[in-house]
């Protein structure tokens, strides 16, 4: 399975608790929300202006009630990553998906065998078709412009 951005986010914000606990360390659950001093999460736990979420229909979001270090007043857990590990958001869901034990499994692409295979005789009419003569416009394309020999063409 291939997770989307929506689907990393919504994953992290089902262990919204367990994020916290990890990325905001120096907070503490207060109710239904983590709250610490910042989104750095520099300041002793007596800081309560920044807080998250933990349930309910925001669950995973946060906000900020004193002066915003991150430069917003709220955001998501991504977010929050983005601005601890100073990274750009495709970066910061591919630390989530690492952190949440997500693999990206590449689509398995199905070829079909050569018995299977349809003949192009049955997509292309051939017979109105006709061999490029040398000397003709089609010949000298061919062969000066994008450089196949004369004994290709001629098969």
């Amino acid at each position: 399975m291939v997770y989307d951005a929506n689907e990393v986010v919504r994953l992290l914000n089902d262990q919204a608790e367990r994020f916290c606990a990890q990325f905001l360390s120096k907070g503490r659950k207060i109710g239904h929300e983590w709250r610490c001093s910042d989104i750095l999460c520099t300041g002793e736990s007596k800081g309560k202006s920044f807080a998250v979420e933990l349930t309910g229909n925001k669950k995973g979001l946060w906000y900020e009630n004193g002066t915003p270090v991150a430069g917003e007043k709220g955001g998501s857990l991504i977010d929050i990553l983005i601005v601890q590990r100073n990274c750009n958001f495709p970066e910061a869901i591919k630390f989530a998906k690492s952190w949440l034990g997500l693999h990206d499994e590449a689509p398995k692409i199905k070829y079909p065998s050569e018995k299977n295979k349809t003949p192009a005789s049955e997509f292309i009419s051939t017979k109105h078709l006709t061999r490029a003569k040398e000397g003709s416009p089609a010949w000298e394309y061919l062969t000066k412009e994008r450089g196949i020999a004369p004994e290709i063409i001629a098969k």
